[in-house]
């Protein structure tokens, strides 16, 4: 767990590095943010609602995209690693 508050920032960052492979590992988010995917991926998107200037309008429609499918998965319990990129359609 992060001593320090994590900023909208760091969330984004992360969460665009790892859209193309399906939001990143369920254990990475977990010791980066100290957060579950459900936080995490909730967090995205309320980031991505109160319309960052730096984000386009295209990254912005493939973080949510993600933060949907992660939020999906989240429900049924189901821990990401790299290896389920291919399943959600991020590859």
């Amino acid at each position: 767990m992060r001593a320090h508050t994590v900023s909208d920032s760091e969330v984004l960052d992360f969460a665009l590095r790892w859209s193309r492979y399906g939001g990143g590992p369920t254990h990475e988010i977990r010791e980066r943010f100290g957060m579950s995917d459900r936080e995490f991926f909730f967090r995205v998107l309320d980031i991505l609602d109160r319309a960052p200037r730096n984000v386009g309008a295209g990254t912005a429609e493939r973080l949510r995209h993600v933060a949907h499918q992660r939020l999906w998965l989240a429900r049924a319990d189901v821990p990401v690693t790299i290896a389920h990129r291919h399943t959600l359609g991020t590859s």
